[in-house]
């Protein structure tokens, strides 16, 4: 599903109607809501893969240290604090 973003046209189709979009794929209840509502660490949890999240991320600009965050099981905040000593 995510992979497919990479092409235009399927980009357009995400923004357009994502529900339709998604049904495309059979992804599981929990994946679908997770990717609905862009909860990144629920799609780490369920086994996303980074490069795969990254491009969901890019339909709705979203900093890769927030992902990064949810990876490592952080709040944003704190991740930036603790990982790259920002305050």
């Amino acid at each position: 599903m995510a992979m497919a973003l990479a092409e235009p046209a399927n980009r357009a189709a995400f923004r357009e109607d994502e529900s339709a979009y998604l049904d495309r794929f059979g992804l599981s209840p929990r994946e679908r809501a997770a990717v609905q509502d862009r909860n990144w660490e629920e799609m780490v949890r369920l086994g996303g893969n980074l490069f795969f999240i990254l491009k969901i991320s890019a339909i709705d600009p979203v900093p890769i240290t927030a992902i990064g965050a949810a990876q490592a099981g952080m709040a944003h905040d704190d991740f930036l604090k603790q990982r790259l000593g920002k305050t």
